[in-house]
């Protein structure tokens, strides 16, 4: 795959109906896979990144486009998906620092649950942790839990400094990913949430 050739991309995932493609994930793992046809993405690229770089004291860079630019929307670093959430109100605990995971998905659980709306079939999960009179942070169990995918060989890997793609690293001839996911946990209820993937080239 000529993706996992370039160094300026990172960890890929590619649709279940493909099945398994050497090197990849498949999308379902991540639940990005669209259950309605033609309604999804054939395959989602994430740029490389290094989360322990620091520019102006900030740690974490990657890559923006094909031709070495920096800064975009977010990659599947650490740096960009271990981000804070804030609320603040009436019905929240407050000076709670809540260190369980979260995602954008579970913003409307939990005001739906503020203004008492029945939204039965809503993805992710209501913050019950962070509202006043819910569990304690530590009700909860959060689990680890790392996938890594087989390996693509015999790659002729090209440097992401060169626009042409002729240059070669020697060196780099194998393509995997590794995928970080948390479970959260608690009363027999779980919640699954993507915590970074990256690529390891060997």
């Amino acid at each position: 795959m000529s993706l996992q050739s370039r160094l300026q991309f990172g960890a890929i995932f590619v649709s279940d109906k493909y099945g398994d493609v050497a090197g990849t994930l498949p999308m379902s793992l991540i639940n990005t896979e669209n259950p309605v046809a033609s309604r999804g993405p054939d395959i989602i690229v994430s740029f490389t990144f290094d989360e322990n770089v620091a520019v102006a004291g900030r740690p974490g860079i990657s890559y923006a486009s094909s031709v070495n630019r920096r800064g975009d929307h977010g990659s599947f670093s650490p740096t960009d998906t271990h981000i804070s959430m804030m609320a603040h109100g009436p019905d929240f605990k407050s000076g709670l620092y809540d260190t369980l995971p979260t995602a954008n998905v579970d913003i409307a659980p939990t005001v739906a649950r503020i203004l008492t709306l029945n939204m039965p079939s809503i993805q992710g999960r209501v913050l019950e942790e962070a509202l006043n009179g819910g569990p304690r942070v530590t009700e909860y169990t959060v689990l680890g839990k790392p996938y890594r995918s087989s390996k693509k060989t015999g790659l002729k890997v090209k440097l992401s400094t060169d626009l042409d793609g002729r240059t070669i690293d020697p060196n780099l001839t194998t393509y995997s990913i590794e995928l970080r996911t948390k479970t959260l946990t608690r009363g027999g209820t779980s919640y699954i949430y993507f915590d970074q993937a990256k690529a390891i080239r060997e």
